[in-house]
């Protein structure tokens, strides 16, 4: 009984490793490359607004007679590349206003039209003064995206000109780090550095780990290979390097455990490796490591093996820690040898039980649902949703998945 509750524990664990830990990380050496929809990222980012937004006065220090100007963002959209190396969104801002609710102006077609346009359709039943709809560049250099003011229109003549003074072209509206950037890990929060492209249809960005300093020659990062475009109902694309998921394994598991809660249980997992041939059809990956329920205190060595296109589980083995027999005594020996052949026997069953149960199952499937927390800027975010392919190609697996804001 001990046994099968052992292994039932490390199984849960394992999958759950298996399936979720190599997804959204990156390490040092080859990085992780994240690919998000325009909508997605319009979705992920509506939940920061309102916000407010501090306008330097159009000349001089700011002081006590020279205030800023005050601006809630009530809205901002993506509207992909508008040159290499440079994003266009646009933005909503109520000047002078208080950061509460306001009502969506822009819809979803708020990226169509020329700022003109725009601004001259809002301004219709719309006659607050304060009224500007923002083009901005984003611009990316270590470690920050710049947001600039590219063309501004107020929606009434009284925002036109009270506009003309605090957001001149130009103008430097907002800027967001990106080498402050915490991804939350069941051992702790873990500090990220990220490099983002602005592409047409959304935004890539390239990940490396923190903790060792920034990485050299990030300008680098920005022009590598290209992830696939999510495609199907996916919004959001990941390409794992193997060994950027090692570098993460050791990182996680190979100085101290890494504790895995399992039903009313923790499961102290250590020394985990990824390994993997072949492609597609032909794929064969491999996650090996160590395990001890907090509950029991024994140890066993596990290996998940999965293969195909999409991904699916082929085999799960798992082999208890032996006790040491040698130099005891008769007695003492056989009863030792006794309960290492109850070890096996049972770890054998188990590990057979269990890949008839999940045997032919779809990795992406197994690894749903997924929920992705993060901070920027000290803003947190919660991303939920389900994976919907994973595959292996080119020494790295290439996810898929569905995301929304919960």
């Amino acid at each position: 009984m001990r046994i099968s509750h052992i292994l039932m524990l490390l199984t849960n664990g394992c999958l759950a490793l298996f399936l979720s830990g190599a997804v959204a990380h990156a390490s040092e050496g080859d990085v992780a490359r994240i690919r998000f929809t325009a909508a997605l990222l319009d979705q992920t980012v509506q939940g920061l607004l309102p916000t407010l937004v501090r306008l330097p006065p159009p000349t001089g220090v700011p002081s006590g007679d020279n205030r800023p100007t005050l601006a809630t963002m009530t809205e901002l959209k993506y509207c992909g590349a508008v040159e290499q190396g440079v994003g266009r969104f646009r933005a909503l801002l109520r000047l002078e206003a208080s950061a509460g609710s306001a009502a969506a102006l822009l819809g979803q077609s708020g990226c169509q039209g020329g700022l003109v346009d725009v601004a001259k359709r809002l301004g219709e039943g719309n006659e607050q003064a304060g009224i500007v709809v923002v083009d901005l560049d984003a611009t990316w250099k270590p470690w920050e995206i710049r947001f600039v003011v590219a063309h501004a229109e107020g929606t009434t003549k009284p925002s036109k000109t009270r506009l003309a003074a605090v957001l001149e072209k130009r103008r430097e509206l907002l800027t967001v780090p990106t080498g402050d950037i915490r991804i939350q890990a069941e051992s702790g929060p873990m500090p990220i550095y990220a490099v983002p492209s602005f592409l047409q249809g959304g935004i890539e960005v390239a990940v490396a780990l923190g903790g060792g300093g920034a990485p050299s020659a990030p300008e680098k990062l920005a022009g590598g290979p290209r992830t696939p475009s999510p495609t199907g109902e996916s919004n959001a694309a990941a390409d794992v390097p193997l060994a950027f998921a090692n570098q993460l394994m050791r990182r996680l598991t190979w100085t101290q455990p890494l504790v895995v809660p399992v039903n009313s249980d923790e499961v102290e997992v250590r020394s985990v490796s990824l390994s993997g041939e072949g492609s597609g059809e032909m794929a064969r990956v491999t996650l090996a490591g160590q395990a001890t329920p907090a509950s029991i205190r024994e140890t066993v060595r596990w290996t998940v093996t999965s293969g195909g296109d999409p991904m699916r589980l082929s085999s799960i083995q798992i082999v208890a820690q032996m006790e040491d027999c040698s130099g005891l005594s008769t007695m003492a020996a056989v009863g030792c040898n006794v309960r290492n052949g109850a070890r096996a026997a049972a770890a054998e069953g188990f590990a057979g039980s269990l890949t008839q149960r999940y045997q032919g199952r779809a990795i992406h499937e197994l690894a749903s649902p997924q929920t992705l927390r993060f901070t920027v800027a000290g803003e947190r975010f919660i991303l939920g949703g389900d994976l919907v392919r994973m595959t292996f190609g080119t020494r790295a697996i290439a996810i898929g998945a569905k995301l929304a804001v919960p």
